[in-house]
């Protein structure tokens, strides 16, 4: 998931700042990459773009869930958690 996130805020997002977090929460380990740059409507994307289909497919035949966050001109985070 942090692969195919980090290649798409160098493709797409043009931001200038990206940030990878990783923390224990329990019995789960949450995994952020948050950007701060163009974003995006979701709602718009196409399905099997930007790789998110493919990240949500990973994360949850792991157990995980995935939350996508973003918005034009306001960045975009994707979030997931996962069974340690």
């Amino acid at each position: 998931m942090v692969q195919e996130a980090l290649t798409n805020v160098a493709k797409y997002a043009q931001a200038s700042e990206v940030r990878v977090l990783l923390q224990r929460a329990g019995e789960r380990a949450r995994l952020q990459v948050q950007d701060n740059g163009r974003g995006f409507d979701p709602q718009q994307v196409r399905t099997g773009r930007h790789g998110l289909a493919g990240m949500r497919f990973r994360v949850r035949s792991c157990g995980g869930d995935l939350v996508l966050r973003s918005a034009p001109g306001q960045g975009t985070t994707i979030e997931a958690t996962l069974p340690i």
